[in-house]
């Protein structure tokens, strides 16, 4: 895995092919589509990875900035105002406090009554000769049939990465803890089998997503 996958992604994926979590628990935290060993139904795997791949690692960066050793508690009166770019257009699901008392969320795009309409709007006039995709993990199962042919045509060493990584899934000794063959994609299939048309797009393309903070 280590050769196939780019920097950035190796060390979530390569947790995800272990079949482990962010802490080495024997457990994945990503949202994989099991089907069941008769193939007559299927399951969704428990969704964690947004604490564990971008809320937690935040909090340990913060913690960081702060000089504060591991376990050290956050002095009294030490706070961190945190600000998240949700739009108008998520903010009855994925506007939450935080669960930190010395965290405090600010949502700059709610101040504004920035909805993503509005934000592409503004990217476009700045920035007209690029396109700006929803931001999501590269192997996400909540990806559209729209944003996996995307990446399938713009960005061909993340498809690369992803087709890989959903082949190994079922190629290691995962379908046996999960008492099925699992997949990145809802239908059951291999990604590169499966032929994705672009016009696909759900009405809500952040009503799938776990904790929030995937569709900035």
């Amino acid at each position: 895995v280590q050769y196939l996958l780019h920097d950035p992604i190796r060390s979530f994926f390569s947790s995800l092919l272990e079949g482990r979590n962010s802490t080495g628990q024997a457990f994945s935290s990503v949202p994989l589509f099991v089907r069941s060993p008769n193939g007559k139904h299927s399951a969704i795997v428990k969704r964690q990875c947004t604490r564990e791949y971008k809320l937690t690692p935040i909090e340990r960066e913060l913690r960081d900035l702060l000089g504060l050793a591991y376990r050290q508690p956050v002095p009294s009166g030490v706070f961190v105002e945190l600000w998240i770019g949700i739009s108008t257009d998520e903010a009855h699901f994925r506007v939450k406090k935080s669960r930190q008392h010395w965290i405090e969320h600010r949502w700059p795009l709610l101040e504004t009554d920035s909805s993503r309409e509005s934000c592409t709007a503004w990217f476009s006039e700045h920035y007209p000769d690029r396109a700006l995709p929803r931001s999501a993990c590269i192997g996400c199962p909540f990806h559209t049939d729209s944003e996996w042919r995307q990446m399938q045509d713009n960005d061909p060493e993340s498809w690369r990465d992803a087709v890989f990584v959903d082949h190994a899934l079922r190629r290691n000794d995962r379908a046996a803890r999960f008492e099925g063959e699992v997949y990145l994609h809802k239908s059951l299939r291999p990604l590169d089998e499966i032929p994705f048309t672009p016009q696909v797009q759900q009405a809500n393309p952040f009503a799938e997503e776990c904790e929030g903070m995937c569709g900035v």
